[in-house]
């Protein structure tokens, strides 16, 4: 899923130290139940990992870290030639099974700390792949990704009773260093894992492997690389070659277009193409089902539809016996009457639920009665339950005229889908009479997987909303951290939304619990709302969260809820992940994960309370004031607004009797809004010690702050 470089800004904004670690790939991406493996993990401050969380549940016993071991950084720095041709020599009879050449008596300047370079020959199969993978090929700058330079194997046990099928785990620290990293999936079936060959040192090639099915066959596309796998088959026989690839990763920051884009080809022996498969529909993974020809030997190659490479190219193929079907998920309950339709006309009563599906070329016509005066929604649920249906609908009033027309619907970038396909239609009846609301594809293709369901129904005002990211790192000695929430309002809702943490009695909100309506200013999530196509039900706000007292284990997890008026719903945990260095995304998860770091803020406080109202108008200034008993160097106090909307801004910073001053200044030009601040002071601090003063620098982000731009009350506008 991913998980995959987050770009939360305010979070680096507002911290200096990071305590967090993160992984972008893991490989292979899967194992047998009841086995012991090692994989690959690529990512940053991996030497934390002690560890795994799964599924959001501690007490899942199904997969244990029995240890990890840091990849030497020094392999991809070439070495003196003494040592190089040592080396060569040395790891070429380890693959021989040979002990090699005894090490030199001078070895001056050779780089000669770590046993890895020592000891080609004690090495396990994939340490010395790992080895003569850094030692034998040249590091492209262009094609490396800093998010993914440090490497470890981490050594895991499943348990033979886990749960088959895709997991989401979650690497965790010790007590003493605690880390949080983000979710990745893993997988865990029944069927034999093969993994491609090994390197050999040049010139030498690994060979193709021969394998039999069924099976699941992993591998890495690196860079100017296509793998491949033979196999016997028999004449009629059927095969299916379901591929993981961007299900692992869903998006690539530093890449276009952003993922992996595999593709699938099935050759003969005489090397002449029998099958063939990039997408599926709209998915970049392939499924290959494959009619055996004629008996005899075959070669499955995978590649890069672009011929990329890059280590977190990584890819699963499930290969079974069979035809594998297209897999839609269900559609959600929508709480009225729904109809199973097979023709291509029907008149149905309002409101309700149609389902049927579009073949090639058909519009769908389904007629309803109005009264003047009536609010009606119509909405398309299809793409977002994997349908490969491109909506195209359209509204016709009782005299036949066109009223609406809707192709794609912008809705936030959320989860595996960056194509919104999905049409919706919000309207006020203009007249009493029959409507007739017209559904086709827009690219005039169908077939049996090209299901819908078509919502005619009253406005029913809610909403859904997600955090991120996921996993925080709370300061024990003071301060906050920012949490980024982004709600979609379905069927104009309106309200105000307020947050609680439930499930620990540890973790609070400082400051606003509020996500307001109304217009938003620009921040880190815009293009998740919609860069290019900015709509109205996309609210964007932050809130900080504190630790009150201690957590003994310095990690726990939590629960988050939204309300708004009667409604209420659980808080989605997410995390931020950049496609093709523009398009930011969310990737749900399974939970909320906090840790304690030791970072020691210093204890600031608003002298107002924090989540009452700031009111302040357009042209004047407010003055804040902040308590302290930190001992701040005078004159060295600065602050900064995090994100702020146009025409906001901080003046001056002064300290004066334990109270830190500041003054907020709005802009003539500031339209009314409602919105969630977040401040940053930065100071020196003097403490002493034993008679010795010293002066050490200081961080701290501030509670949430609620302002309200608005118009004064004489104003002539």
């Amino acid at each position: 899923m991913k998980y995959r470089m987050i770009l939360f800004l305010s979070l680096l904004f507002c911290s200096s130290v990071s305590y967090g670690g993160y992984i972008g790939y893991l490989y292979p991406a899967g194992a047998k139940a009841g086995t012991s493996c090692e994989i690959i993990a690529g990512g940053r401050e991996l030497e934390n990992i002690r560890s795994v969380i799964v599924d959001g549940n501690d007490q899942d016993k199904s997969i244990f870290v029995e240890s990890v071991e840091i990849v030497p950084g020094g392999l991809y720095h070439y070495p003196k030639p003494e040592q190089r041709k040592f080396m060569n020599r040395k790891i070429c009879a380890a693959f021989q099974g040979k002990n090699g050449p005894a090490l030199p008596e001078n070895t001056m300047g050779w780089k000669l700390n770590h046993r890895w370079f020592r000891e080609p020959d004690k090495l396990s199969p994939l340490q010395r792949e790992m080895l003569t993978r850094g030692f034998f090929t040249r590091p492209d700058p262009l094609q490396e990704s800093p998010s993914i330079a440090r490497k470890a194997i981490i050594r895991l046990r499943i348990n033979p009773k886990a749960k088959k099928g895709e997991h989401h785990l979650r690497f965790t620290g010790n007590p003493k260093r605690p880390a949080v990293f983000n979710p990745v999936p893993f997988f865990i079936g029944e069927l034999p894992e093969i993994q491609e060959p090994f390197m050999l040192p040049p010139p030498a090639k690994a060979p193709v492997p021969k394998v039999n099915f069924p099976a699941v066959l992993n591998g890495q596309i690196l860079p100017g690389e296509a793998d491949q796998f033979r196999f016997q088959a028999k004449k009629g026989e059927k095969l299916s070659f379901r591929l993981y690839g961007r299900a692992l990763l869903p998006f690539i920051g530093d890449g276009v277009p952003g993922h992996f884009q595999p593709v699938l080809q099935i050759l003969d022996r005489k090397g002449k193409e029998a099958a063939f498969q990039d997408d599926t529909y709209f998915d970049p993974d392939p499924v290959l089902n494959f009619t055996v020809p004629a008996d005899g030997e075959y070669t499955l190659a995978v590649r890069d539809a672009i011929y990329r490479g890059r280590e977190d190219f990584v890819y699963r193929i499930a290969v079974t016996r069979g035809i594998s079907s297209y897999q839609l998920l269900d559609f959600p309950a929508c709480g009225i009457p729904v109809i199973k339709v097979k023709g291509k006309e029907a008149k149905v009563p309002f409101p309700s639920a149609v389902e049927g599906t579009v073949f090639s070329g058909e519009k769908h016509k389904f007629s309803f009665v109005l009264k003047k005066g009536s609010q009606a929604v119509l909405e398309v649920w299809a793409r977002r339950s994997l349908s490969p249906l491109d909506s195209l609908l359209i509204l016709y009033g009782p005299d036949g005229k066109q009223i609406a027309i809707n192709d794609d619907f912008p809705r936030p970038k959320i989860g595996m889908l960056y194509h919104h396909a999905d049409s919706y239609i919000r309207f006020t009846a203009p007249q009493s009479g029959t409507y007739t609301a017209e559904l086709s594809d827009t690219t005039g293709k169908g077939g049996k997987e090209y299901r819908y369901r078509l919502r005619i129904d009253i406005p029913r005002p809610d909403f859904r909303i997600w955090a991120v990211p996921s996993g925080l790192e709370l300061p024990g000695g003071g301060g906050v951290t920012p949490v980024g929430l982004v709600a979609e309002r379905r069927d104009g809702h309106t309200g105000d939304i307020t947050i609680r943490i439930e499930g620990s009695r540890n973790i609070v909100i400082a400051g606003s619990n509020t996500v307001f309506y109304g217009p938003n200013h620009k921040n880190s999530f815009e293009s998740v709302c919609g860069l290019q196509l900015p709509f109205p039900d996309c609210t964007k706000s932050y809130l900080t969260l504190a630790l009150q007292g201690w957590i003994k284990s310095r990690m726990t997890s939590f629960r988050m809820t939204a309300q708004s008026g009667k409604i209420v719903h659980p808080v989605i945990p997410a995390d931020e992940s950049m496609q093709a260095f523009a398009y930011n995304h969310l990737i749900p998860a399974d939970e909320f994960r906090a840790v304690v770091t030791w970072r020691n803020a210093g204890k600031f406080f608003w002298k107002r309370k924090p989540e009452a109202l700031l009111r302040i108008s357009p042209g004047s200034e407010s003055e804040l004031e902040i308590e302290t008993k930190e001992k701040i160097v005078t004159g060295s106090c600065t602050a900064e607004l995090s994100a702020p909307p146009a025409g906001l801004t901080l003046s001056g910073c002064r300290e004066e009797n334990g109270k830190v001053f500041l003054r907020l200044n709005a802009a003539p030009s500031m339209k009314p809004a409602r919105f969630n601040q977040i401040i940053r002071l930065d100071f020196l601090r003097e403490r002493t010690n034993k008679g010795t003063v010293k002066k050490t620098k200081g961080s701290v982000c501030m509670p949430a702050l609620p302002i309200e731009i608005r118009e004064r009350r004489n104003s002539p506008l």
